[in-house]
């Protein structure tokens, strides 16, 4: 669900170990397939910045709702 809620927003999210740096080269990793549950539409998706340093980080918050196959969640 994590997955779905991060690429229905647009971000690209990157296979676990699939990234490789070495003193010549940066390798960012194999992208992850689209992931589509069928059953589980997402309702809500946030994203609250905790910090930002060299980096910044949030918290992600999904809420999904279960679905029949075929159609459509109505927010």
């Amino acid at each position: 669900m994590f997955i779905e809620g991060l690429q229905v927003q647009g971000y690209t999210v990157i296979a676990p170990f699939t990234a490789n740096i070495s003193p010549s080269s940066i390798d960012l990793g194999k992208p992850l397939p689209g992931v589509f549950m069928e059953y589980f539409q997402p309702v809500q998706i946030s994203m609250y910045p905790l910090y930002q340093r060299d980096y910044q980080v949030y918290i992600m918050v999904v809420v999904y709702q279960f679905v029949q196959p075929g159609t459509i969640a109505q927010a």
